[in-house]
């Protein structure tokens, strides 16, 4: 099951995270595994808003670390959804959930 964690970003700015994977209160060993994950306006949404990927940095002890550009984060502020699984083959976990806060900027 999927950890709840919600993203707030600024928009036309940059974020990075590091977050650790995990399952039956211990670290998902990520080596051999990618990460990759979606923005959606809402739960049914077939319009995809932003394809996350992330770096898998310490595969043994389940890091990894999520990093958005300007580029990334040129989006229409508002909240939406995101989601976020390791995959291998046909193996998936589900990793985080939450809300993808992108707030407004004032100068462009």
């Amino acid at each position: 099951m999927a950890t709840s964690f919600d993203i707030e970003v600024e928009q036309g700015g940059n974020y990075s995270v590091s977050l650790i994977a995990s399952g039956n209160n211990a670290a998902l060993n990520l080596s051999n595994y990618g990460i990759s994950g979606q923005v959606r306006y809402q739960y049914g949404s077939t319009g995809i808003l932003l394809d996350l990927g992330a770096n898998v940095t310490t595969g043994a002890a389940g890091a990894f670390t999520l990093t958005l550009d300007s580029n990334d984060l040129n989006l229409p502020f508002g909240r939406f959804l995101y989601d976020m699984e390791a995959y291998s083959g046909v193996q998936v976990y589900k990793l985080y959930k939450g809300n993808f806060d992108v707030l407004p900027e004032v100068t462009f």
